[in-house]
């Protein structure tokens, strides 16, 4: 169950604008002198009469921790209103630790406070008085600016203070600066310093490190390349040419992954060379060797065995392997099981050692190239000798049960944390458990039922997690030795027909999205506060799907007619985008059958040289979709404009120039971003013109996809993009778009090779479980592309392949408030959207609603 408290910590960490943060940084300000303070997004902004800020400058940043960050905001906020000088910091302590934490931007990590000086020379006078006020303090290094003199929370870099909207932006929207010979720089942060070249630096003194490219530790360590990298440090494959051989070095920032008992990143990997050389001392095998460690300027390293093989996020099989009802499933089921034998008595042997890992997830277990499991991170790690409490303190998200208050349960985490992982090994869940706990057991009885897990390690799995404190795990070894490969699955088949069940969900859906729709945009907890008005992020997502589901059941609540009138009225589109542009205002209305505002030939004139790409989400394809919708007659002005798109990408790929229809550095392949939506669209355009050559450069497409965008066993899965062989989705990213496109290809002319991929495709997605709910990347939008071949008669799908998909989706569900909501995409917040969350799985819901009942 949803809480308001946890929907409070979910904005703080995706949609900073409805965030409530604490009162106890502001009141320092408040409290003490007249000013204005302005909310921002991570930051409060403090503004004095009359202070004048230049559109570039030095300016100044101090960091802090959450243990003197307070005293740190009152000296600076004394000194900065007895001079008037304007400043900002961020709201409260929990921002200021998220700040901290290894996921946040390196390039923006420590600037707790970011001081604006009018000019150089009160710059210099600010900075050095401050340094007499906190040079005794410690906090984060921070990364784009260079260090003031000797202290270690003071910072300074040039670059924007009073931006206008006349300021040079580049197409990222990071401000240009342009020097005196029409010189351009770049105001983007990186995790290094830099300056235009024109400015001079008015701070003479020596900075206190430099960059040395001998190696680290006097030349032992050569690195040979980054495996990962974070804002509180990088893990790195060097070579040691002490020991002859490669090593991975394990790098901590200091004043990062700042925890409340004082414990930051460099006391955690120093925990984790002690854990590591008890494990080595006492024999453990199922740690890394630990080797060196060392200090290189006030970075701490450890040097550890370098583990050939893949960790266990790597080493899972691709979803084709574990289907719905297939030969596949039972050989996916065995290899779990021997799997989860292995890390168990890997986890065994640590445990019988008195070491905890304190950090299990599926990034950190490898398999060795002798197939032997190894733990890799042991940074809450901990032992009888070597107590920790951040073992208690912090953990992966998605895989934490419970929160203990001491280090008594700290075995308990562990097996909690394996019982967590093989749920993923069949489903995975992302955070989606850390949002409602309650899911775990409603998912353990869906997978079971749709013969993935079998009932007996179920009940295996349920053990570890909700009776932690009781496991005896040689018994479970032993019951996963002996488990024979004959399983029983759980029986979870629904009393309450189909009709009813979606009929009974949609009235609350329908109520959920209404509530949504008419709260002041303030109080709207679950839409991107930046894309209120969008129709796949925003508001009119919302109205669609409200709409289609009031015309499938009958309900007692209806949005007033005013209050859409007023919302229509109020919007001005900045964008022109499809998704949460213009073009997506102008098409829904139409579809609604809603007065709106005419597209009239300037406008689409505008259109034309304002959207970035070919594509339907940004491009002109998206554009010409909405034209056809908008023809009523072939000497319509939309049917010239039309034909000119459709000319425009013919001429794109008749010169083979594929780079230009995604304005990237690849291509793409989904329907809205890439290929398969281009291809529709001229499909659609052929069908209204009879042009011979809209079909023949929608049939160059389509080879070009399927010789180049197709993985699997049977080649029926779609790549997202052409950037990696790995990446695919069975949703509107890959499989349902490229569906799409090749029914409305056989719309025009039948086509045997495309017709058998047609059934591959579609067969690979009606039996693909791989996903999460949404209509955008997930089984939502699977679910009406499969509704629609199959009212098109192209497919047989019978109705309890459609129930399956709704079990699934439904199983996502969350409870707040009386209301049901759906987790976004990622399965890491709640979203209301048309794209990733409640409004496009309703609208899906809808159409299957209506699909039941015309087959009954």
């Amino acid at each position: 169950m949803l809480s308001d408290k946890k929907i409070n910590v979910l904005n703080m960490y995706y949609d900073i604008y409805r965030y409530k943060e604490d009162q106890t940084y502001r009141d320092i300000i408040e409290r003490s002198q007249k000013c204005e303070v302005k909310n921002g997004s991570y930051y409060l902004q403090v503004y004095f009469s009359d202070a004048y800020l230049p559109e570039f400058g030095w300016k100044i940043h101090i960091s802090a921790t959450p243990l003197n960050a307070e005293d740190i905001l009152t000296i600076v906020n004394e000194y900065c209103g007895k001079n008037k000088v304007p400043f900002k910091f961020m709201k409260d302590a929990e921002i200021l630790k998220r700040s901290l934490s290894k996921v946040w931007s390196r390039s923006s990590s420590g600037k707790f406070i970011t001081i604006y000086p009018k000019d150089t020379k009160q710059f210099l006078l600010v900075i050095d008085e401050l340094y007499q006020l906190l040079k005794l303090y410690t906090g984060p290094f921070v990364l784009s600016d260079k260090r003031y003199k000797d202290c270690k929370v003071l910072y300074y870099r040039y670059g924007s203070m009073a931006a206008t909207d006349q300021t040079l932006k580049n197409q990222n929207g990071d401000y240009i600066i342009v020097g005196p010979n029409k010189e351009q720089f770049i105001d983007e942060p990186q995790p290094y310093y830099q300056q235009p070249e024109w400015i001079k630096n008015p701070v003479t003194q020596k900075d206190d490190f430099s960059e040395d490219n001998q190696g680290l530790k006097n030349g032992r360590y050569s690195v040979l390349d980054i495996i990962s990298i974070s804002n509180s440090g990088g893990v790195y494959r060097a070579f040691d040419k002490y020991l002859n051989k490669n090593v991975i070095l394990k790098e901590a920032r200091p004043g990062t992954v700042v925890l409340d008992n004082g414990l930051d990143a460099i006391s955690l990997r120093h925990q984790e060379k002690e854990i590591l050389q008890e494990l080595l001392q006492s024999g453990g095998t199922s740690a890394p060797s630990i080797y060196d460690d060392f200090f290189e300027w006030e970075h701490y390293f450890i040097s550890v065995e370098e583990i050939k093989g893949e960790n266990l996020q790597e080493k899972l099989s691709s979803p084709w392997e574990y289907e719905h009802k297939t030969i596949r499933t039972m050989d996916y089921i065995e290899k779990g099981i021997k799997l989860f034998k292995r890390i168990l008595s890997a986890l065994s042997d640590l445990h019988r050692l008195g070491v905890s890992v304190g950090d299990i997830s599926l990034r950190n277990i490898m398999i060795d190239h002798r197939d032997q499991i190894r733990f890799i991170d042991f940074e809450l790690g901990c032992s009888d000798k070597h107590r920790n409490d951040a073992t208690i303190l912090m953990g992966t998200s998605g895989f934490r049960y419970r929160k203990y208050r001491d280090l008594n349960h700290r075995f308990q985490i562990d097996y909690e944390a394996i019982g967590l992982i093989m749920i993923s090994y069949f489903f995975p869940t992302g955070a989606l458990f850390d949002i409602d706990n309650k899911k775990i057991k409603e998912f353990l009885h869906l997978l079971s039922s749709q013969s993935l897990i079998p009932k007996e390690l179920v009940g295996i799995i349920q053990d570890l997690i909700f009776r932690s404190k009781e496991v005896d795990l040689p018994k479970i070894i032993s019951t996963l030795d002996n488990m024979n490969s004959r399983h029983s699955f759980i029986d979870f088949k629904k009393i309450e027909p189909l009709e009813n069940r979606l009929k009974e969900h949609l009235r609350i859906l329908h109520q959920t999205l209404i509530n949504e729709f008419i709260s002041a945009s303030g109080k709207q907890p679950f839409l991107m506060s930046d894309k209120l008005n969008g129709l796949m992020d925003g508001k009119l997502g919302l109205l669609l799907s409200i709409r289609e589901i009031e015309s499938v059941i009958q309900v007692d609540t209806f949005l007033p007619k005013e209050v859409i009138s007023r919302f229509i009225r109020t919007i001005n589109y900045k964008e022109p985008d499809f998704f949460n542009g213009y073009l997506g205002y102008v098409y829904l209305l139409n579809q609604l059958g809603l007065d709106g505002e005419e597209l009239t030939e300037d406008k689409i004139q505008n259109l034309l040289q304002s959207l970035e790409t070919y594509t339907l989400h940004r491009g002109i394809a998206g554009l010409g979709i909405v034209l056809l919708s908008l023809e009523k007659e072939e000497s319509d002005n939309f049917r010239k404009y039309s034909v000119f798109i459709g000319e425009r990408i013919v001429s794109v790929i008749n010169n083979d120039q594929w780079d230009k229809l995604c304005n990237g550095s690849y291509t793409e392949y989904g329907f809205f971003n890439g290929l398969s939506g281009i291809i529709y669209y001229l499909c659609e355009l052929n069908k209204r013109t009879s042009n011979e050559i809209f079909a023949r450069c929608a049939q160059k497409m389509l080879d070009y996809m399927l010789e180049n965008s197709l993985i699997g066993p049977n080649k029926e899965y779609v790549l997202m993009s052409d950037e990696d062989e790995h990446a695919f989705n069975a949703s509107f990213l890959g499989n349902a778009g490229l569906i799409l496109a090749i029914s409305a290809y056989l719309d025009i002319e039948s086509n045997p090779v495309y017709e058998k991929k047609l059934l591959d495709l579609v067969d690979s997605t009606e039996k693909s479980i791989y996903a999460d709910p949404s209509f955008g990347s997930g089984l939502a939008g699977e679910l009406l592309v499969l509704l629609k071949v199959v009212q098109e008669k192209r497919v047989y799908i019978d109705l309890a392949s459609f129930e399956r998909i709704f079990n699934v989706m439904e199983s996502f569900a969350l409870s707040y408030n009386g209301y049901v909501y759906y987790p976004n995409s990622l399965l890491l917040n709640v979203d209301s959207s048309f794209y990733g969350g409640t409004a496009g799985i309703a609208y899906a819901l809808a159409k299957l609603l209506k699909y039941v009942t015309e087959v009954d």
